[in-house]
């Protein structure tokens, strides 16, 4: 069995805060525990387990948050039993997508440097 191991991902401010991305997190790790589910269709997809991604921890928060948002910076960070490649993977080809289509293509900013 692989150690658990986490990334973080740094994403500008954009038009979802770290409340919202959290609820789509939360959702789709709920979802997982159903292998109907869209997202664990998803997972399968993208040739991730989602029996494995189920058990992954999320944490969404804002860093910086002040009176300019823009300066806000967004802190995904996901920790799960799976290599790094992969809990970005879960990123990139599950989570992502979701936010995507509940908030818009800008839902997330630009990701920073010093991310992973």
């Amino acid at each position: 069995m692989m150690q658990s191991s986490a990334i973080e991902l740094r994403f500008r401010y954009s038009q979802a805060n770290a409340a919202e991305i959290q609820m789509v997190a939360d959702e789709v790790l709920d979802e997982l525990h159903d292998e109907d589910s869209e997202a664990a269709r998803q997972a399968r997809k993208a040739g991730l387990d989602p029996s494995i991604l189920a058990n992954a921890d999320i944490n969404v928060r804002e860093q910086g948050q002040g009176v300019e948002p823009i300066l806000t910076t967004i802190l995904v960070s996901i920790s799960a039993e799976v290599g790094a490649h992969i809990a970005r993977r879960f990123w990139d080809e599950v989570l992502w997508p979701r936010l995507r289509r509940r908030f818009g293509a800008n839902a997330v900013g630009e990701e920073l440097d010093g991310a992973e």
